[in-house]
């Protein structure tokens, strides 16, 4: 029934909203402004919005810049988007895509793919902000140029590109519970030769206060305020870009990110005592060659180069957080070529894009209690696109087929000595097509549906040492994904209102042979493939600006994520982790050098465990913040969690109350 009600009011959206424009169409004649808007030209291989059938966001580095925010901050307000903290900044972050669990959300750099085959999703805390142009949210069809799709969708992370003049700024700032951020960039250009350098050092001790209610789990007369212990964190983050324009049609890009965290970890019961440590070091690269108008059908191509290695340090000798000593070792490294080429014609824009890489995965026990072997996998993809331009240019209509082959060779850690070894091969196609119809100058009509893969991680494949095991016998999870929606652009609608623009899609996913991990009555976790699971959901987006002073945006995303696995204790419940409604509302105001801004956060409906017997509280968040800028300073002063609010994402491990912070940036 509320998909037939959601559906309905879809369609009077789009009746409504087509009328209103076409009464506006004789008045003013403006070019609709979608979602993702470009904060520089596109070149080939990246992801160009006026192309893109699907539904998606762009932040762009004016929201987030002159503030202490990380990732998960600037995208927790965006719709259809979740994020989950396991405590204060620097703790372990991830996102959910329209109820897709974290491992089925890919998380991209410029195109380089984190996700990688050794398991688990991507800890957004391990991303900085401060060399980051702008962040892609693509919600449900993922952009072919990316090369993989996944079942949840995709975030595409853009650094900063070179500019033709001189860039460059210093920010410097400080916040409660001793957080520090030193952050600094340079660009410049210089004939055909630019660069770009930044700089990052964030840190925390996170020794917020908080309330805990887990003293006993029968009462909550005695719940005590605490200062969380053994959660402070420091990482360093570097970033050197260099581009070099060949002639008019070459162009040779490289990238190279260096990035180092190192945090404890706090126990769900906040014991002082506890010593745990999780190290982490990344560095990415990339080389680029870009070519365009090549031979008589001026095809435009892209290769790249890229190489990923991830080392993580985990520190547990002194059994604070698992169930016994850990001292672990974990490598993974990835090397992908990507090729990207793209003809176009008359009515039509054909591409092609061709991947081949080869992941290593070495867990290293450094007590010694196990044989370290290295796991390898080896992949194969190849993709196929038309974006096919029909009733005058108005109906784009966009297939895509992508075939991957991969080969595992996996290494038991189950048993001592040598090993067998396990070669596994998988072999899937992914199609898709999407609709995008251009109905007037102000409405564009959506729709999409594809089918998506997950092939199951190392980790899930093999385990991990102590109270994990691993299930060679895994197959990949398969989901089929449907969305349909609008999205208009209203210039001076009344006389106060600037603009208006308002996105809203209906989605639907079924998710079969979903990997979860399962316990015994000894405790030992191990992965397996359940039934399935189907989600439901709407999101609206509406952004109304007044005048050039005040804009307000809004957004509101309603999910129902349906567990139809055969066990009775869980059919028909909700997928933990994730909140049935979510609202977001933030206010902008503009006025000569100030600017200010309040945005609230409601969310509500989500469960920590999968038979639904632990509900956690509503989250119910409001920040604000003002900034004055005078070339070339700028000051930001900003509180977040104004109402002081107690609320856990994980359940056991608190987030912050109210705390303030304080930036000065100056532009060079």
């Amino acid at each position: 029934m509320r998909v037939i009600v959601s559906g309905l009011l879809l369609l009077c959206g789009v009746l409504s909203v087509d009328a209103l424009s076409t009464a506006e169409a004789a008045r003013v004649n403006e070019v609709l402004v979608t979602a993702v808007a470009e904060t520089a030209p596109v070149v080939t291989g990246e992801v160009d919005s006026e192309f893109n059938t699907g539904f998606s966001q762009n932040i762009k580095r004016e929201q987030f810049d002159s503030r202490i925010s990380t990732l998960s901050d600037a995208i927790a307000q965006q719709s259809g988007i979740q994020v989950r903290n396991s405590g204060g900044f620097g703790s372990f972050s991830s996102a959910t895509l329209r109820g897709a669990s974290s491992q089925q959300v890919l998380i991209f750099v410029d195109g380089l793919l984190l996700n990688d085959a050794s398991g688990g999703g991507v800890d957004l805390s391990t991303i900085s902000l401060s060399d980051v142009e702008s962040v892609e949210v693509y919600r449900g069809a993922t952009p072919m140029s990316l090369g993989s799709a996944s079942i949840g969708g995709a975030i595409n992370i853009r650094t900063l590109k070179v500019k033709d003049e001189k860039q460059g700024s210093v920010t410097l700032g400080y916040g409660d519970f001793n957080t520090q951020k030193y952050a600094a960039f340079f660009s410049t250009k210089l004939n055909d030769l630019g660069y770009v350098l930044s700089a990052e050092r964030f840190s925390s001790d996170n020794d917020f206060e908080y309330v805990n209610y887990h003293e006993t789990r029968l009462s909550h007369n005695d719940e005590i305020v605490k200062q969380r212990n053994n959660s402070e964190f420091l990482q360093n983050n570097l970033l050197f870009k260099l581009g070099y324009d060949i002639d008019k049609d070459q162009r040779i890009d490289t990238l190279l990110q260096w990035f180092d965290k190192q945090q404890q970890i706090p126990v769900w019961n906040n014991r002082a005592s506890a010593n745990t440590n999780f190290d982490v070091e990344r560095l990415q690269s990339q080389l680029r060659l870009i070519s365009k108008n090549v031979g008589p059908y001026a095809i435009n191509l892209s290769n790249t180069l890229e190489y990923l290695r991830t080392v993580e340090e985990y520190d547990d000798r002194h059994s604070s957080v698992g169930l016994g000593k850990q001292y672990d070792l974990n490598t993974s490294s990835t090397i992908k070529l990507r090729s990207f080429a793209e003809v176009p014609l008359d009515f039509q824009l054909l591409s092609i894009i061709i991947e081949l890489s080869e992941e290593k995965y070495q867990p290293i026990d450094l007590l010694g209690r196990s044989i370290s072997l290295t796991s390898t996998r080896s992949t194969a993809t190849i993709g196929f696109e038309d974006k096919l331009f029909l009733i005058d240019d108005k109906l784009l209509i966009n297939p895509a087929i992508s075939t991957t082959s991969s080969h595992d060779v996996l290494s038991d850690t189950t048993l001592v000595g040598v090993p067998p070894v396990s070669k596994v091969k998988s072999k899937h196609t992914n199609p898709r097509v999407g609709l995008k119809y251009f109905a007037s100058d102000r409405l564009i009509l959506k729709v999409n549906v594809g089918r998506y893969t997950r092939q199951p991680s190392f980790y899930e494949l093999l385990g991990d040492r102590g109270f994990f095991t691993g299930n060679i016998d895994l197959i990949s999870e398969t989901g089929k994904n449907f969305d349909l929606g609008f999205e208009i652009a209203l210039k001076n609608p009344f006389k106060y209102t600037h603009n208006i623009t308002w996105q809203a899609s209906l989605f639907y996913s079924d998710v079969e042979d979903i990997i979860v991990r399962t316990y015994n009555s000894r405790g030992v976790g191990k992965s397996e493939n359940i039934n399935q699971s189907q989600i439901t959901g709407i999101e609206n987006i509406l952004n109304v600006r007044f005048d050039n002073k005040v804009n307000v945006s809004f957004n509101s995303t309603f999910q129902d994520m349906v567990n139809e696995q055969k066990n009775p204790a869980l059919k028909h419940s909700q997928l933990p982790g994730r909140f049935k409604w979510s609202y977001n509302t933030r206010l902008d105001y503009y006025t000569g050098a100030w600017s200010a801004f309040v945005e609230h956060r409601y969310q509500s409906g989500m469960y920590y465990d999968s038979p639904n017997n632990w509900k956690a509280l509503n989250k119910n968040l409001i920040n604000m913040g003002a900034s004055w800028k005078r070339s070339p300073m700028t000051i930001s002063f900003e509180i977040k969690n104004m109402m002081d609010e107690d609320y856990e994402d994980f359940r056991g491990f608190p987030q912050p109350g109210r705390a303030a912070f304080t930036t000065i940036k100056i532009d060079l």
